[in-house]
């Protein structure tokens, strides 16, 4: 199934693919495939190293060596920066990260949010391009995967200053780093065409060779299975049984 193009249906359409701000199941979905954090969850639900090679803990201190081999979709270096810089907007009152509170056990994370601290006294420090410190101000047991997730994302400083209020709206102001990248959304006929990363370095290799996206809103997920036209979707609850009559669901 590697050479494969899926079809794959939303259930709505995103409105952003910020992975800060992203906030709905077809967005984070989407983000998943795009992105990739510190730290990723396998398929049995292990957490394993992401753009990370290994970290260490020690009071209430992370300390992460990232891979020297991490390039943005557009080829660019990613570093610990863009780490660093991703965090803090993750917990800038002005960005409004639905997930923010995720990340109150970061030092300070909770004042910035909250309009009582300065986003550059969040507790997370690039020491340089491939060391990243995180310290804690208590400690979390959900913290590791946390990291795993949208709000945790990389992003990279300058892009998302060039982007001038777009970024994550449009498919020119999108910049992942994760085993796919998205190449076309199209918002009047709605799609989005996800192709596998050939700049993609680490061990969660895409396993197909591009995702079609769709979403047609005026027609079941169900008949759009049943009639071919997609190969994977979001079910609503509404329609589980008739997809189980159909043997849809697996």
């Amino acid at each position: 199934y590697k050479e494969a193009i899926v079809y794959f249906e939303l259930l709505q359409k995103p409105r952003t693919l910020d992975p800060q701000t992203a906030q709905s199941d077809s967005e984070l979905l989407i983000v998943r495939n795009i992105y990739e954090g510190l730290l990723r969850e396998d398929s049995s639900g292990t957490i394993m190293g992401g753009v990370s090679e290994s970290y260490s803990y020690e009071n209430l201190k992370y300390t992460f060596n990232l891979r020297d081999d991490v390039v943005w979709s557009n080829g660019e270096r990613l570093t610990a920066y863009d780490f660093e810089y991703g965090l803090r907007r993750a917990v800038d009152p002005k960005i409004k990260a639905p997930f923010a509170s995720r990340l109150f056990c970061i030092a300070n994370a909770e004042q910035i949010a909250s309009g009582k601290a300065d986003v550059s006294t969040l507790g997370v420090t690039a020491l340089d391009e491939t060391t990243l410190i995180i310290t804690l101000c208590r400690e979390d047991k959900n913290f590791l995967k946390t990291l795993t997730t949208s709000v945790a994302m990389p992003c990279n400083e300058q892009f998302f200053k060039d982007s001038i209020g777009k970024y994550g709206l449009d498919s020119e102001c999108i910049l992942s780093n994760g085993s796919y990248r998205l190449t076309k959304w199209n918002k009047e006929e709605f799609g989005i065409r996800i192709y596998k990363n050939e700049k993609y370095t680490g061990v969660f290799e895409a396993q197909n060779a591009a995702v079609f996206i769709s979403c047609i809103e005026d027609e079941t997920q169900v008949f759009r299975l049943a009639d071919g036209q997609s190969d994977m979707a979001f079910l609503p609850c509404s329609e589980i049984d008739e997809a189980n009559k159909a043997n849809l669901v697996t």
